[in-house]
C-alpha cells in the first residue's frame, strides 16, 4: 500500500498557506493542525511556517482565484473545527477546475464543508458585534469572552471604529489570546498570562448594561425561550445584564 503524505501544520493562516504551498509541489493527501489525527498507514510532516512562501501564495491564490476565495479561506482557518485543514486543501484542488468561479460552488461536495464553516464564523463573527459587554478599568476598558470560534481579529475592527477615543482589551479567555487597541491601532496578544480577575475596576459599565436592559424589557412580553434563541445560553456567561437569567 502506497503511503499518502499528510502535512501538520501550526494552526495559523500563514501555516495552511504555507501548506498549500508545499501542497502546489508535492500533491499532499490531507492537511491537519491536530498531531492526534493521524493513522498508522500515511507520512505525516510537521510543516514549519515559511512567511515567504505564504506571502508567494497569498499572491498566488489573490491573482487566479481572487479576494473572496482568500477570505473563505481565512475565515475557515479561524474555525474550531478539526478538519479544517481538509476542507480547504479540498477547496483549493476545486479552485484549480472551476477558477474564480468556485467561490460560488456553496453546494458542491469539495466546496460545501468549507462554506459550512465560513458561514458559522461569519455569524458568530456578527452575533458579537452586539454581544460584547465592557466593563471600565482603571485606565481602559476590558471585554471578557468566550467564543466557538477564533474570531478576535474579526471583531477588532469593529470596537476600533466605535471606540476610537478608548483604550480597550477584547480577551478570549479559552485561548487565552486578547484583541488590544490604544487609540490608534490594534494587535493580537497571543499567551497575554494575565489574571485579569485580580485586576481593580468599578462596575459602571456593567451598571449601565443592567439598568438599560431592565427599562428597555417589558414584563408582559419577556420570552426567554425567544432570548436562547437569539443569545445562545453559552454565551450568557459574560452577558451582565443577563445575570438575573443565568
Amino acid at each position: 500500500m502506497e503511503q499518502k503524505i499528510r502535512l501538520i501544520y501550526d494552526d495559523s493562516f500563514e501555516g495552511i498557506l504555507t501548506c498549500l504551498y508545499y501542497h502546489a509541489k508535492k500533491n499532499v493527501a490531507g492537511i491537519t493542525h491536530d498531531s492526534t489525527q493521524k493513522n498508522l498507514f500515511d507520512n505525516y510532516f510537521f510543516i514549519k511556517t515559511n512567511i515567504d512562501k505564504a506571502q508567494k501564495m497569498y499572491s498566488f491564490l489573490n491573482k487566479h482565484y481572487g479576494k473572496e476565495f482568500l477570505r473563505d479561506i481565512y475565515y475557515c482557518q479561524l474555525s474550531n473545527d478539526t478538519y479544517k485543514g481538509l476542507a480547504i486543501l479540498k477547496y483549493f484542488e476545486l479552485a484549480k477546475i472551476l477558477g474564480k468561479s468556485v467561490v460560488n460552488a456553496f453546494s458542491h461536495p469539495l466546496a460545501n464543508p468549507l462554506k459550512a464553516l465560513v458561514h458559522k464564523v461569519s455569524m458568530e463573527k456578527h452575533r458579537f458585534h452586539g454581544l460584547i459587554r465592557f466593563s471600565n478599568y482603571a485606565s481602559f476598558l476590558l471585554a471578557k469572552y468566550e467564543p466557538d470560534h477564533n474570531i478576535t481579529e474579526l471583531i477588532m475592527p469593529h470596537f476600533s471604529d466605535r471606540l476610537k477615543e478608548e483604550h480597550f482589551v477584547i480577551y478570549d479567555i479559552s485561548r487565552d489570546l486578547a484583541g488590544v487597541y490604544n487609540t490608534k491601532n490594534w494587535h493580537i496578544k497571543n499567551e497575554t498570562n494575565i489574571n485579569f480577575n485580580v485586576l481593580s475596576n468599578n462596575d459602571d459599565f456593567e451598571i449601565l448594561w443592567r439598568e438599560y436592559f431592565q427599562s428597555a424589557s417589558i414584563n408582559d412580553r419577556h420570552n426567554k425561550k425567544v432570548q436562547k434563541q437569539y443569545m445562545p445560553r453559552r454565551y450568557w456567561k459574560h452577558l451582565t445584564e443577563f445575570e438575573h437569567l443565568k
